[in-house]
């Protein structure tokens, strides 16, 4: 991916298609919360303490794209997750590094460092320990801090891990413990239990065209004890949260249903969400996505191409609003991790078991508007993420609260609309929150005000309007004198 935007071969009618999608995806982003005045805008924004938080997962280290999106929309993700799959240890390092010093490490950050051609039985006796011991060593080294995932959806039948409960505890908690022998501990890494959403494990040998089975005694009465994700869970001391992956496919790849995420985690025959809450850890949703297939009669892979290049997406988008409801519904949920890759490239390629799952698309400059839905109603507060770790990051506080400058540069010396023009030209404050929030007023009274006149009206009548929340009312003090005298 890692599309440059300002590489000189992009064309500037190009770069112009970029910035006016931002501006109609910034405007939609206040749209979202059915702003009627400013009002609704407090109301939609100041996050409930209990609220998720969102970020992304990749695969293909995108640097320059994340930075991108977040100078050039005003958002900062207290979290980013990326999987490293690159069978090279040396070059997962270089990578990591690469990401610590891009990003920084004053956030947190979602790492998943996997063996995907070792049994469990093999992580268990120390096969892959060089691996890990260099991973978690480059982590400490950078002063990272992290919520480590190995292992995961150890309760199918795809990775050669999977399908051994007995074996499997052994092998996390053998990881577990090389972690601690490089003494990182709860200050710095956090270990995260991560199951499939369905328990479907294999008789036979974990591989990816392996026959799986679905944990229902109903359907699969031979087998005595179909193993579910309770029977790998290795312990309340060498786990510190609990994670869940879940799909909508559609009809991105075979006849599949498609279920909303009420309707996938309630399933009566797994009854998942419920038993997640039985560990009593924080719950987190850590891979997430779905297709924007979906037609009538049965599946053809022309079809399915046919429909991506025709551009309806709004089945992708309906599905992300209700993503976005159950998860303001659910506040015993504390994040969620969309994974924001399409390997298909717009379906162009095949590529297995991956789909069109990104939301934020640079290759197709492409943003669903699901995307600031979704963050628009997440928490981003960083305080109660960093209290599952048991010193906070000072640099992420002083990232995360940077000081306010309330200087204003621009003096009225005319009472004129054209002073008014050049009033929203100066530049913003430099704190992140305040900045968005700021730029999401000046959005919202211009997409709201019919005239100019009445935009001027509006911003003069900030000056009666306070709430109990500093980030908001420092937003408001700052435009009601930036326009004052107009």
């Amino acid at each position: 991916m890692n599309i440059d935007f300002n590489n000189t071969l992009i064309e500037q009618q190009e770069r112009e298609e970029v910035k006016r999608k931002k501006k109609k995806n910034l405007i939609f982003l206040m749209k979202s919360c059915f702003l009627m005045g400013v009002f609704a805008f407090i109301v939609c924004f100041s996050f409930a303490p209990q609220a998720y938080y969102f970020w992304f997962v990749s695969s293909d280290w995108s640097l320059e794209d994340m930075t991108f999106l977040e100078e050039e929309y005003y958002i900062k993700l207290p979290l980013l997750g990326y999987i490293f799959d690159h069978p090279d240890i040396e070059y997962q390092l270089s990578q990591l590094e690469k990401i610590a010093t891009t990003l920084w490490t004053w956030r947190i950050y979602t790492l998943t460092l996997s063996p995907y051609d070792k049994t469990a039985t093999a992580v268990a006796n120390g096969e892959y320990d060089e691996q890990y011991l260099l991973f978690f060593d480059k982590i400490k080294s950078l002063g990272m801090k992290v919520i480590f995932r190995t292992m995961h959806e150890m309760n199918g039948g795809r990775y050669p891990r999977a399908s051994n409960p007995s074996e499997f505890k052994r092998a996390w908690q053998h990881v577990r413990e090389l972690s601690r022998m490089l003494e990182l501990d709860q200050n710095s890494l956090l270990f995260d239990f991560s199951v499939n959403h369905r328990d479907m494990p294999t008789k036979g040998f974990p591989n990816q065209n392996a026959v799986l089975f679905q944990c229902n005694q109903n359907k699969h009465p031979t087998w005595e004890h179909c193993p579910v994700f309770e029977d790998y869970y290795p312990g309340d001391d060498y786990v510190d949260v609990v994670w869940v992956s879940f799909y909508n496919w559609g009809k991105a790849n075979s006849n599949r249903l498609r279920l909303s995420p009420q309707e996938i985690l309630y399933d009566k025959n797994r009854n998942t969400f419920e038993r997640l809450k039985k560990f009593q850890k924080p719950i987190m949703i850590d891979e997430v996505g779905t297709s924007s297939i979906w037609y009538n009669g049965a599946y053809s892979p022309q079809k399915t191409r046919d429909f991506y290049q025709a551009g309806d997406f709004s089945k992708k988008e309906e599905w992300l609003e209700q993503l976005k409801t159950f998860l303001v519904e659910h506040p015993e949920i504390w994040g969620v991790s969309y994974f924001n890759i399409d390997y298909t490239n717009g379906y162009l390629y095949n590529a297995f078991w991956e789909w069109d799952w990104a939301i934020v698309d640079f290759p197709h400059n492409r943003l669903f508007q699901g995307f600031f839905s979704l963050l628009g109603a997440s928490n981003l507060d960083k305080t109660q993420i960093f209290s599952l770790f048991q010193t906070e990051n000072q640099f992420f506080n002083q990232w995360w609260n940077s000081s306010f400058d309330t200087t204003i540069p621009f003096q009225k010396e005319e009472n004129s609309e054209d002073s008014f023009q050049e009033a929203k030209e100066v530049h913003e404050p430099s704190n992140f929150e305040i900045d968005t929030t700021v730029s999401l007023f000046e959005q919202l009274i211009k997409s709201t005000a019919t005239n100019n006149h009445e935009e001027i009206q509006m911003y003069q009548d900030l000056q009666n309007i306070s709430f109990d929340d500093d980030i908001i009312d420092q937003s408001i003090q700052y435009l009601a004198h930036k326009y004052q005298h107009i």
